[in-house]
């Protein structure tokens, strides 16, 4: 399912500007408390679906990487915790040492406060990158 999602990703991006995916995989697992089916469903994530479609861009997609809550396993329900947000580019420098809670508040991007920041961010970057 998740290479199935990818590859429609890919399609999609030969006719739209921005394509959009919301994968459910680790949200179910912290649900139920099951702290190896999330890290599974993580690792799942970046097996068939990140390493599916990176080779796949060229360098002028920017690629946003988040959650729309967090689902902490121990505590089986949403809360209110930050997330991590990744923005991944070929040409972007930097960077944390790891996609997590801990690396991602100590990196350049800092706390954002609301989702509804991300996209006007992930525009900024794209200009810059495309030098407009």
């Amino acid at each position: 399912v998740l290479a199935e999602e990818a590859d429609k990703a890919i399609r999609a991006l030969e006719s739209f500007d921005a394509v959009y995916v919301h994968l459910k995989g680790p949200d179910e697992p912290g649900h139920d408390g099951d702290l190896e089916g999330k890290i599974k469903a993580i690792e799942d994530i970046d097996k068939y679906f990140i390493n599916r479609i990176l080779p796949e861009l060229g360098d002028d997609v920017l690629v946003v990487v988040t959650s729309d809550h967090a689902t902490p396993w121990y505590r089986k329900a949403h809360s209110g915790d930050p997330v991590p947000l990744l923005l991944s580019n070929p040409r972007l420098s930097g960077g944390v040492r790891g996609f997590n809670e801990e690396y991602c508040r100590g990196g350049r991007l800092g706390v954002i406060n609301g989702g509804y920041n991300i996209i006007p961010l992930a525009i900024r970057y794209m200009s810059s990158l495309s030098g407009r």
